[in-house]
């Protein structure tokens, strides 16, 4: 089926064409910190970013990102890849204290992975964030 562009919409002056089909970004995910088009209680915009890196050092925790003017943390999500082959979910504790993850937001906005002694470096983890932020 076409449509024609040049059809006028009903009560105003513009024709189709006029009209921007933008695209919906509130499903997009990005590694570059993206604007949904969702809002917070308090009427922010959220915001969303996904990092993706290694793990540095198993029993150590590493900062994996920044996210300046950070208002509030909404979601923190994320996978590893674990010594076995499998993916497994951050947070986690698997029995031990070895085998524990966790993902934490400092008071600074820098993002922080902290892994027990059980996983090995080098492997992938995956993190999503969603957040407002103190500048809207």
């Amino acid at each position: 089926m076409k449509i024609n562009k040049d059809l006028i919409v009903e009560g105003t002056n513009h024709t189709l064409e006029d009209i921007p089909f933008d695209i919906d970004l509130s499903d997009v995910y990005s590694t570059n910190e993206t604007k949904t088009n969702k809002v917070w209680i308090d009427n922010r915009p959220i915001y969303r970013r996904v990092v993706t890196g290694t793990v540095n050092s198993p029993g150590q925790g590493q900062t994996v990102t920044t996210i300046s003017n950070i208002r509030q943390i909404l979601t923190i999500r994320g996978v590893m890849y674990s010594n076995y082959g499998q993916w497994w979910n951050i947070p986690n504790y698997h029995g031990e204290a070895g085998y524990v993850s966790s993902i934490y937001c400092d008071a600074n906005g820098k993002i922080n992975l902290g892994v027990g002694n059980f996983y090995g470096a080098g492997k992938p983890f995956i993190i999503i964030l969603e957040y407002t932020k103190s500048t809207d």
